[in-house]
């Protein structure tokens, strides 16, 4: 997931603000206590956060499996380096017999969140899906992190 853009009332409201260097890279610095508490436990689990837009801010996946003779099993969800305040989230399926549309919004969330379910898709040869492109996520330093859009088929 990229880092495309900042959202200060949210960053304001944790304890970060939404500063710009002379470059004119925005960044989000923890300004609170806990703020800085949240950055330097997800940088001693292994995250360096750039802060800078087109940054990383973590992954996100689709996976998807057949789950007997008409029914697919699909997986999606993403892993950013703080917690999420809430996520605008969708997933699209395609299949022979039609296409499928699932929105998936909610939060707050822990910095892991998934959600899987089972889908009737027909005796389709073949399902292709793909997390809708502009999901995302709002972090709680106001980083707004797009999914990249992951695909997977069966």
């Amino acid at each position: 997931m990229t880092v495309g853009g900042f959202d200060a009332d949210v960053a304001a409201k944790n304890g970060f603000q939404i500063t710009v260097d002379a470059a004119g890279n925005q960044e989000s610095v923890p300004m609170s206590d806990s703020a800085k508490a949240l950055v330097a436990a997800a940088a001693q689990a292994g995250h360096v956060d750039l802060g800078t837009i087109g940054g990383p801010c973590g992954s996100s996946w689709l996976e998807m499996a057949r789950a007997g003779g008409s029914s697919v099993y699909f997986n999606t969800g993403y892993s950013v380096y703080l917690p999420s305040l809430w996520h605008n989230w969708a997933v699209d399926i395609f299949s022979s017999h039609g296409g499928y549309s699932f929105g998936l919004d909610g939060g707050p969330s822990a910095p892991t969140w998934d959600d899987g379910w089972t889908t009737n898709v027909g005796n389709s040869a073949g399902t292709h899906g793909n997390v809708r492109p502009g999901s995302l996520a709002v972090l709680t330093n106001g980083d707004v992190c797009y999914s990249g859009s992951p695909t997977s088929g069966t």
